[in-house]
């Protein structure tokens, strides 16, 4: 088996964050509701009932960044529910960087992003958690060129 030259590896590791990173908004507290399942395979209940079982044992960690949603936003729901806020494209997306409480947006009755990664803690956290407190962290990405995107964010190890 040949080996693969670091230099190669790492200049395809940057293209593909410089792809990813060019489709990032910013990071918000998404209700559940909010948050729609592409039916691409089939939730495993197995997993969700072990994600549930680690609800109850450790809690929902949904500020863990390992535990962060990724999910595709139209830009002119994103637009709507800053403006809701008082803030600009630019403001939201610099807005963890200065201060470190996520913030929560209000989408607007109707209004989704699309899941691309965390279907399962998605259904885990309507199951498990209380109304009042069901969100969670989403990565917020320009919708449309979604199959780079989804490349960028899966877990590969």
């Amino acid at each position: 088996m040949k080996a693969v030259s670091q230099a190669v590896v790492e200049l395809d590791e940057k293209t593909l964050f410089d792809s990813v990173s060019g489709h990032y908004l910013g990071t918000a507290k998404i209700n559940l509701s909010a948050i729609e399942l592409a039916a691409t395979k089939p939730i495993r209940n197995q997993t969700v009932t072990r994600l549930k079982s680690i609800f109850r044992s450790q809690g929902c960690r949904r500020l863990d960044r390992q535990n962060y949603i990724a999910a595709t936003i139209r830009p002119e729901v994103l637009q709507q529910a800053l403006e809701k806020r008082g803030w600009s494209a630019s403001y939201f997306r610099s807005a963890l960087c200065a201060k470190a409480e996520i913030p929560f947006l209000d989408l607007g009755v109707g209004n989704t992003v699309r899941c691309m990664q965390g279907r399962s803690r998605v259904i885990a956290g309507r199951q498990y958690l209380e109304p009042p407190e069901q969100w969670w962290t989403v990565q917020l990405y320009r919708h449309g060129k979604m199959r780079a995107i989804k490349v960028g964010v899966m877990p590969t190890y």
